[in-house]
């Protein structure tokens, strides 16, 4: 319940911008009484809790996404002092995507089941497309295989592992974008964007969290996902402010390889 009224406070926020410090210092209150509870829960996971637990985690999430946030929650820059580690976003739906595969047995049978069948239906969807269509979005992220994981400057500063986690990220990116095109609905579409960070690997994480260039240039084509949810409230900037964050940290010379977000997103 304190969930829903956290997320309720951070919508009248976002509804009400002269009243926006009242409704976030209010959504941050129920978050607080909240969190105890959940971390709580956490620690056992059962077919009782794991609904709620879920459902919670989901408003973690939203609460991530809609309030203004430093470019060092948005994105995990290792040009900060301040922050450290994947982002805090990156963490809620890891978390969330874990929750489903330590309790999928139990919830697909209750009251989140629509959600939860809607999730696995996405992700098989991603999983089987094997034609791409031949735009602009898939035309960028093509130059990424064909070009950048080819420079020698990559390759010889790049493991196996770690070039297999950026194959393997670009190829999740490639069937996310290609379902995604097959619907309207904003909630499919969440649904969609959700799924790839909690499939890319540590070691993309970690790449990513340490400014590698091709993770921050595969993660800026992720925002051609993120940008196909921007009639949702929660999520309207959410393309933007990630690129810009992501601009902030690749070197200049990297530029051509995120013109299409630029155009997409930036320009928009």
């Amino acid at each position: 319940m304190h969930g829903m009224l956290s997320t309720a406070a951070l919508h009248l926020a976002y509804l009400n911008p002269e009243q926006r410090g009242r409704y976030e210092y209010l959504s941050t209150q129920h978050r607080t009484l909240a969190l105890g509870p959940f971390q709580q829960d956490l620690l056992k996971i059962t077919p009782e809790n794991c609904n709620q637990v879920f459902a919670f985690s989901g408003f973690m999430i939203i609460a991530q996404f809609a309030p203004s946030r430093s470019p060092e929650a948005l994105f995990p820059s290792p040009a900060s002092s301040l922050y450290k580690g994947p982002a805090n976003w990156i963490v809620c739906l890891r978390g969330c995507s874990s929750i489903v595969t330590q309790a999928r047995r139990y919830m697909i049978s209750g009251p989140l089941e629509g959600l939860i069948s809607q999730g696995m239906q996405a992700s098989a969807l991603a999983r089987e497309v094997t034609v791409f269509p031949e735009n602009e979005d898939f035309q960028s992220l093509q130059r990424v295989s064909g070009e950048v994981l080819k420079l020698h400057c990559i390759k010889e500063t790049t493991t196996v592992d770690e070039m297999e986690s950026y194959t393997e990220a670009i190829s999740w990116l490639q069937g996310l974008l290609a379902a995604s095109l097959a619907t309207t609905d904003s909630l499919i579409s969440r649904i969609f964007s959700s799924i790839w960070p909690t499939q890319v690997s540590d070691t993309f994480i970690r790449t990513l969290g340490e400014g590698r260039p091709p993770a921050l240039i595969i993660t800026a084509h992720y925002c051609l996902l993120l940008q196909r949810c921007y009639s949702c409230w929660y999520m309207e900037h959410r393309a933007y402010d990630l690129f810009k964050a992501i601009q902030h940290d690749l070197p200049t010379e990297w530029g051509p390889y995120v013109e299409r977000m630029v155009k997409v997103i930036q320009n928009k």
